[in-house]
């Protein structure tokens, strides 16, 4: 806090610009054409520090308040410091400008610089920290080793300069975002996108004298699917199965065997609220999608939403119309299987090459699965199962895989004619029934897709998202809350909150678990990958106030072992 030098006067403030302003038009000092530079004040032990300034005000606050609302308790403080830049500062101030400014501020400064402008938490600065003053250290061991070495010698101030500037250039190859992609590219060998002019356009920008016209080009981002193929190594022992080209469906498949190299594609389906989804409203608005994406892909890259396209989006109630009164699930999916149909046959492109493609799975979560394979869509039914012949009685009791009962192509197609030639409806409702098949999907007609198989499970709503995983770790949670006296809810949300996350992991850290959450009409209100850090952290959280003998952790210790099997 700084008082007005005028005499008299008790105005105080902390901003500079607010007392400088206070200065020239309270007491009408005329303004100097240039405003006056900033000079350090020396700090003293009382609180309202005395300025006598002849004709200009030169003040400088000693105390700068803290202008970021995220910012943590202790760097609320108010730092002693002159020094601290202004908040949204576009850079720090040069060396030559602030040579005698103690390194130790100027490391503050380049910190709050650091928190003022961007949104980081206080783990990913003192992250950052930790790897600059790693990169620092470095380079001044480097310039330890060249003057050891004789490369430089310490009375000879200009070899010392020369070297002590290179070294201080540390992000000189990485300063622009050209720089950054061709140094990655060469170091790293990071595969970026094709960038493919589509228009250009007249742009003004500025004003007045410095109004001008730029050229704006548009550009479509492509991947470069050859370089990420090309990388997808697959290991020579057949018994690891590691792609879909070991697996019995992938040596049936007919365009697989003509052509190894056609792009194996995966269709995924799932539903989207775009309102309010809880609400009295909801469903009104829910949109079917279809997305692709290619299993040719490593599985490093399957995850990256630019290698994942949109197919089709269409209104969900249209999905449930009949065939032969409204749009229905069939002539949707007839016009994506008319695509498909050319794919097989092999599209010419532009270079003469000829692109043949094959549907290797279509997944999606249950009910969805259930809706495009033209099955039963209660899980309640007779035969509830779209890979078996179980009836709901049996999967009650059903613990191994009975070959016998597994679904084939030959028996799903001649089941399919069996109800299409009935010849009342009360046959035909029948045989849907006994069969668990509504109609015969569009799918069918691709020569290379199973239908038996090709409906592929999806372990994240199956396991994850309100699956066995995420109801039996409420159950574990529940149940060692109950029977071990030591541990309670709070406990178990502090040592999820300090756990040693990595740094992978730290963008998924479980949120808190409630009371509330583990009642009995409660659930876990974690995304699907909170949930999965969530199971995986939880033997190291609880693990030491469970007994050995406690058969309920061993069953969730055995449920996340083959969690990880199938994840894997």
């Amino acid at each position: 806090m700084v008082n007005c030098p005028s005499d008299g006067c008790s105005f105080r403030e902390e901003s500079v610009s607010l007392l400088i302003k206070h200065w020239y038009g309270k007491h009408h000092v005329p303004k100097p054409p240039s405003p006056p530079s900033p000079k350090p004040i020396a700090s003293t032990n009382s609180e309202h520090e005395e300025i006598d300034l002849p004709n200009e005000p030169k003040i400088i606050p000693v105390c700068a308040p803290a202008s970021n609302s995220n910012l943590s308790d202790t760097d609320n403080q108010r730092p002693s410091s002159p020094h601290v830049p202004p908040a949204r500062s576009s850079s720090l101030p040069s060396i030559e400008e602030e040579s005698n400014i103690p390194l130790s501020e100027k490391a503050s400064a380049f910190v709050l610089n650091l928190r003022v402008n961007s949104a980081m938490s206080d783990s990913s600065l003192e992250s950052i920290l930790q790897a600059t003053k790693n990169l620092v250290q470095h380079s001044m061991k480097g310039i330890i080793d060249d003057v050891k070495a004789g490369k430089v010698s310490i009375d000879d101030e200009i070899s010392l300069q020369k070297i002590l500037t290179q070294k201080s250039e540390l992000f000189a190859e990485v300063d622009t975002k050209s720089k950054r992609k061709s140094y990655f590219k060469k170091k790293f060998d990071a595969v970026h996108p094709k960038h493919i002019p589509v228009q250009a356009e007249f742009v003004s920008k500025g004003s007045g004298e410095k109004k001008k016209i730029e050229i704006v080009e548009k550009t479509a981002h492509h991947p470069e699917y050859n370089k990420l193929c090309s990388d997808y190594v697959i290991e020579d022992d057949e018994e690891v199965i590691d792609s879909y080209l070991k697996s019995e469906c992938a040596k049936r498949n007919q365009i697989l065997q003509a052509h190894p190299d056609a792009c194996r594609i995966v269709l995924y389906y799932d539903d989207a609220e775009v309102c309010d989804p809880i609400g009295s409203a909801s469903g009104r608005h829910k949109l079917g999608m279809f997305y692709i994406f290619l299993e040719n892909v490593g599985p490093c890259h399957r995850q990256r939403l630019e290698l994942i396209s949109l197919l089709l989006v269409v209104d969900s109630a249209l999905l449930k119309c009949e065939t032969g009164g409204g749009l229905g699930i069939d002539l949707i999916l007839e016009e994506i299987v008319d695509d498909l149909k050319k794919l097989e046959n092999g599209v010419t492109l532009q270079n003469g090459k000829i692109l043949y493609a094959t549907v290797i799975a279509c997944i999606g979560d249950n009910l969805g699965c259930h809706t495009v394979a033209g099955l039963k869509e209660g899980f309640t039914a007779h035969r509830p199962c779209r890979f078996c012949m179980v009836t709901e009685v049996q999967r009650m009791a059903l613990v191994r895989e009975d070959p016998k009962l597994l679904r084939t192509d030959e028996e799903w197609l001649d089941q399919v004619r069996q109800i299409q030639k009935a010849r009342t409806k009360k046959e035909k409702e029948a045989l849907m029934k006994e069969y668990g098949i509504k109609r015969l999907t569009p799918f069918s007609g691709l020569s290379s897709f199973s239908v038996s198989c090709g409906f592929a499970p999806d372990i994240l709503h199956d396991i994850i998202e309100n699956g066995v995983l995420s109801i039996e770790l409420r159950l574990i949670l529940i149940h060692v809350l109950k029977k071990y006296d030591d541990l309670s809810l709070f406990m178990i949300n502090e040592r999820i909150k300090y756990f040693d996350y990595g740094h992978a992991e730290k963008l998924d850290k479980p949120g808190e678990i409630k009371k509330e959450h583990l009642e009995e009409d409660g659930h876990l209100r974690q995304t699907a990958s909170q949930m999965w850090q969530l199971a995986t952290i939880l033997p190291f959280v609880v693990a030491s106030f469970v007994s050995l003998d406690d058969e309920h952790w061993d069953n969730f210790m055995l449920l996340l072992e083959i969690s990880r099997m199938v994840f894997s």
